[in-house]
């Protein structure tokens, strides 16, 4: 495995991992309340809009991009490619519930399509070159292609972390309504945080507001 840097956190193939045809996010066992939970709930897609300091951002050799509302001149809000991906598979998972229960559909096709295309280019560009074995006829025992086979990933954990450390208080409302105000969804900082004084100015809000939890099922039941 080469141990060639990624370009931004500098990441290697540093963790040891095992592949399974099943996870418990496809688990057959599982009842559709659980995996609906895991799918909306659990998949950390949210975190990735991070805000990063334009000393930071420069030093990265990323490009210009919208200011971070609070904080204008000294930030700028950027989407982590990796929870960009995990936005569409948690997307797909809700489309394809929604099509299975006979709801209606929350999320429009071009955008479940743009997300079957990012899938497709992520994975060409990736290019997991992982050559998965094909268990024997005659000892299958319930395995199925590249169970229990062994490869090395990077620390999603690092990745993790560097969001945490640029979070700009950003939570997901109402998913799909048009109304919603973009700016709002900026608003759901710490109580430690600098930019919550600015928030309750903008607003109107009294000196003692703090932002409510987003919490419980938003887009499907669990």
């Amino acid at each position: 495995m080469t141990d060639s840097l990624s370009p931004y956190l500098q990441l290697t193939y540093s963790q040891p991992d095992v592949l399974w045809w099943n996870t418990e996010y496809s688990s057959v066992n599982a009842s559709e309340a659980e995996l609906n939970k895991l799918w909306d709930s659990t998949i950390p897609w949210e975190s990735g809009i991070i805000a990063i300091p334009n000393e930071e951002a420069d030093r990265m050799g990323l490009p210009e991009s919208q200011p971070f509302p609070w904080d204008s001149h000294r930030k700028k809000i950027y989407i982590m490619n990796a929870h960009h991906l995990l936005h569409c598979v948690r997307n797909i998972y809700i489309s394809i519930h929604q099509y299975r229960t006979n709801q209606e559909q929350t999320i429009r096709y071009e955008h479940i399509l743009h997300c079957l295309d990012s899938l497709r280019v992520e994975t060409m560009c990736t290019a997991d070159d992982t050559p998965r074995y094909v268990p024997l006829n005659t000892a299958h025992n319930g395995y199925r292609p590249g169970d229990g086979q062994q490869r090395q990933c990077r620390d999603w954990n690092q990745v993790q972390e560097f969001v945490k450390a640029h979070d700009p208080c950003y939570r997901y409302l109402r998913p799909g309504d048009p109304d919603q105000s973009n700016l709002e969804r900026f608003s759901f900082c710490p109580l430690d945080s600098e930019y919550l004084p600015k928030i309750r100015k903008y607003y109107g809000y009294d000196d003692d507001w703090v932002p409510s939890p987003a919490e419980g099922p938003r887009e499907i039941q669990w």
